[in-house]
């Protein structure tokens, strides 16, 4: 017996020792690294409870999230990032800013998932197209979309009330908006602004990507690498002739001085009834809800011109895998959970975002606010939804246009030949990429 049982003592401890050197010992698991950039809120661990959550779905692997910095374009990713991929240590998946999908997966900075996607039936049609689209870089798909946004007209219902608009009925067209603007107006008996009613280059306005699908305007031609005739058409024009109008009538310097005090969170000078109406986007809400939660206002689709469309821009973030990551297949695991209809349905609810998952942006919950579900319905219903166009001079594009306004308000520039300026100098960039490439 005794034989028996030190026969049985050294094939278990044979067995435990061949499995501990093959790696197939009491669960051992395969650890990927999540690098995102969802800074923590308070009360609210929606990130660490789903990773949980999938770690615990999955005993083979074990997901450690890390929040990191994670920038725009190529050229400004973090620092962090850079040195990971190039010293051949990058997380195995992060969240990154998806318009620039196209210059990462130029630079060769993360890899293509199409062949998980199919062996996983996860299809385009599963999510919103415009989402879906800002993922893909020469006919390859490079990740993920999960959240987004959209942008509308904020309205406050008391000042509607006070100066006897109908607080039902928000405007609709520019020239709608244009009267409520100067009805809503409040000058002191000192002659100074007391409050505006609304400006068109204040909060998100001030961005021509907010405004372009408002006018049937593009930024540029993706498919084609175009820019000039797309940036600087009529369409994109009429948007700063519009605002010089409201430069005419109110004067650029009164405009200036009133929002130079202007403060984000609680001190949103809609919050705090110095402007009646604002064009922003839905994560504005969240401040609303938190400082101010008996604020009656009202949302509304941004106002258009009477030859436009129901539209409005979208932004918003993807995930990816980055070039050299150690295990692909277990991140791949990890972002279809990620970006799916559960997980997306529940991170968006918690963090007040959007999801990019069709069926998770049926779910109801984020219908049950009136205000909020018109951000919702802009996502179904637009006729155009405009993004940041995924072409590789992305970063140059995007820092002429927030140079823009500048130099239209102050009259340095007309919108043409700002416009002209801009679309040529990107143009020209664009073609120096595609000679390099060439090469």
């Amino acid at each position: 017996m005794k034989t028996i049982r030190k026969y049985i003592c050294i094939c278990s401890t044979v067995l435990i020792v061949f499995l501990l050197l093959t790696g197939f010992a009491f669960g051992e698991k395969t650890v990927i690294q999540f690098w995102h950039n969802y800074a923590p809120l308070p009360g609210i661990n929606v990130v660490d409870r789903l990773v949980e959550e999938f770690n615990q779905e999955n005993p083979t692997i074990l997901v450690k999230a890390t929040f990191t910095e994670i920038t725009g374009t190529h050229a400004s990713m973090s620092e962090k990032i850079v040195t990971a991929i190039a010293g051949g240590s990058p997380p195995d998946v992060m969240v990154f800013n998806r318009p620039y999908t196209q210059d990462w997966a130029r630079h060769g900075a993360i890899v293509p998932i199409d062949n998980y996607l199919s062996e996983a039936g996860i299809i385009s049609d599963d999510y919103f197209r415009f989402a879906w689209d800002e993922m893909c870089y020469q006919g390859k798909v490079y990740g993920f979309p999960l959240n987004t946004d959209s942008r509308a007209l904020y309205y406050n219902k008391g000042h509607f009330k006070e100066m006897g608009l109908d607080p039902e009925k928000p405007p609709v067209f520019l020239d709608d908006i244009d009267k409520y603007a100067e009805k809503l107006m409040k000058i002191g008996e000192n002659g100074r602004v007391e409050r505006v009613g609304f400006v068109p280059w204040y909060f998100q306005g001030y961005y021509l990507f907010s405004w372009a699908p408002v006018f049937d305007g593009k930024l540029a031609d993706a498919e084609n690498n175009q820019v000039v005739g797309v940036l600087n058409s009529d369409h994109n024009v009429a948007v700063f002739r519009w605002w010089l109008e409201y430069i005419e009538k109110y004067d650029i310097a009164t405009l200036q001085s009133f929002s130079a005090g202007f403060g984000g969170e609680a001190a949103d000078p809609f919050i705090m009834g110095l402007v009646s109406m604002k064009y922003d986007g839905n994560w504005s809400m969240v401040n609303i809800n938190r400082y101010a939660p008996d604020l009656d206002f009202g949302i509304s689709y941004p106002p258009r011109p009477k030859y436009g469309n129901i539209a409005t821009y979208a932004g918003g973030w993807g995930l990816v895998i980055p070039m050299g990551a150690k295990y692909s297949d277990e991140a791949f695991e990890f972002m279809k959970f990620w970006a799916g209809d559960k997980a997306q349905r529940e991170f968006a609810l918690a963090r007040e975002v959007q999801p990019t998952h069709l069926k998770a942006a049926t779910d109801q919950r984020f219908y049950k606010d009136k205000n909020y579900a018109t951000f919702m319905d802009l996502l179904f219903v637009s006729k155009k939804i405009t993004m940041r166009p995924p072409i590789p001079a992305l970063g140059l594009l995007w820092d002429e246009i927030k140079a823009l306004p500048g130099l239209i308000l102050n009259k340095q520039k007309t919108p043409q030949q700002a416009l002209d300026d801009v679309a040529w100098k990107v143009q020209r960039e664009l073609s120096r990429i595609s000679e390099r490439e060439e090469e």
